[in-house]
C-alpha cells in the first residue's frame, strides 16, 4: 500500500470520524510515526545497511552517517576480524596501556555521530559498519514503505493506536496495541525467516571485500 491507501485504511478503522479536525496531514503523521515503531520494533533487511570508511593513521575518531541509528556489527575488511563494541571506561584502561595505542583497531565505542577506534589505526585500513537506519517519512500519497508488503497492515494498525493516543482516548489505544499484538505474533521478520539457514545448515557466503551482495547480515543475533 502507498500512503494515500494506508490512510484511506486508517479512516476505516478509526470509523470514518466526520470531525474536521481529523485532517489528512494528522492521520499522515500516525501513520509515520506506526511505520517508524514498526520498523524499529522488528528486523527488516531494507532499514539495514552497510557503509565503509578508511582510516588514517594516528586518527582515532570518525563520522557515521547522519541515517544510523545503531550499529549492528563493524569489521576490519583490510585484516579480516570484526572490531568489537567497547565503552568509555573500557576506553580509559585501554588509554593507561601504551602498548594498545596504535595499531589495528580491535575496539569501537559510538559517542553520537562518531566512534572511536582502538587502538588508534597505524596505517589505511577499509572499515566497515553494518548498521540499522532510521526510517524516511512518507510524504506524498503514492510513496510506499520500504517494509515488505504483508507488514503495511501491520503499520496501519500501530498508526490506529497512535491515533486513539493522540485524541486521547486510552481503551481504544488499548485495544488497538492488543490486536497489533494479536496479528504481529505469527508475522516472521524476514530476517527471522532467514535464521533457517543457519538452523537448517545451510551455508551462507562470507563478505568479501570487493562487495557485499553475497550476503546481507553479518549473522542474525544481535
Amino acid at each position: 500500500m502507498n500512503l494515500g491507501q494506508m490512510r484511506t485504511k486508517l479512516r476505516r478503522r478509526i470509523g470514518n470520524p466526520v470531525d474536521p479536525n481529523v485532517t489528512d496531514d494528522l492521520l499522515n503523521e500516525m501513520i509515520n510515526q506506526g511505520y517508524r515503531d514498526v520498523a524499529d520494533r522488528f528486523r527488516f533487511h531494507k532499514n539495514r545497511k552497510l557503509c565503509t570508511f578508511l582510516t588514517v593513521a594516528g586518527q582515532s575518531n570518525y563520522g557515521l552517517p547522519t541515517e544510523l541509528l545503531s550499529i549492528i556489527k563493524m569489521r576490519d575488511m583490510s585484516n579480516g576480524g570484526r572490531i568489537m563494541k567497547s565503552d568509555a571506561r573500557q576506553d580509559s584502561e585501554r588509554e593507561v596501556d601504551t602498548t594498545d595505542n596504535e595499531g589495528k583497531p580491535k575496539h569501537y565505542t559510538r559517542y553520537k555521530s562518531w566512534v572511536m577506534l582502538r587502538p588508534t589505526p597505524d596505517d589505511e585500513y577499509t572499515i566497515e559498519v553494518f548498521y540499522k537506519a532510521d526510517i524516511v517519512d512518507l510524504v506524498s500519497d503514492v510513496e510506499e514503505p520500504i517494509l515488505p508488503v504483508v507488514w503495511h497492515y501491520g503499520i496501519v494498525e500501530m498508526a490506529k493506536y497512535y491515533y486513539y493516543m493522540d485524541q486521547p482516548d486510552l481503551p481504544k489505544a488499548q485495544a488497538a496495541m492488543a490486536a497489533f499484538n494479536d496479528w504481529v505474533s505469527s508475522k516472521p521478520t524476514e530476517v527471522d525467516e532467514e535464521k533457517m539457514d543457519f538452523d537448517t545448515g545451510v551455508a551462507v557466503p562470507t563478505l568479501t571485500q570487493g562487495g557485499s551482495d553475497s550476503r546481507l547480515d553479518f549473522n542474525h543475533s544481535e
